[in-house]
């Protein structure tokens, strides 16, 4: 079976999509990170999930804002990790791809162990209010 991703459509756009397409919508990808959510609202997300659409994002870690975001810092702290693995570890607990920039090795890795940070719902909520 072949499916089809798209980027930055809407919840309407991704319905039109679904009616005129041969092939299941499998991804839309979005900008999407702890300091911008606008566009994947509790409507998006909602629609995404019940039509098994992943959420891929890009921009994860807001081409370095995040890092400087001090509700960030502290919970990185709390976590003896980074603000950048704070950032990708809220996007991987809400199901979200994250695709950051990563250009060797080591940031790779250092990417890798966000999957190993498990949130609190205080971090979590934390994070949603900024």
């Amino acid at each position: 079976m072949r499916y089809f991703g798209v980027s930055n459509f809407t919840v309407e756009q991704m319905r039109e999509a679904q009616a005129i397409a041969r092939h299941p919508l499998a991804t839309n990808q979005m900008k999407y990170n702890v300091l911008y959510k606008d566009e994947v609202t509790p409507e998006f997300f909602d629609f995404c999930k019940s039509h098994d659409i992943q959420i891929v994002a890009y921009q994860p870690i807001k081409r370095q804002a995040v890092l400087e975001d001090e509700t960030v810092k502290a919970i990185a702290a709390a976590h003896n990790a980074t603000p950048a693995q704070i950032a990708l570890a809220w996007l991987v607990q809400k199901g979200v791809l994250p695709i950051p920039k990563a250009t060797n090795k080591t940031h790779i890795d250092d990417n890798m162990l966000a999957t190993k940070i498990t949130l609190t719902e205080e971090d979590s909520a934390k994070l949603e209010a900024l």
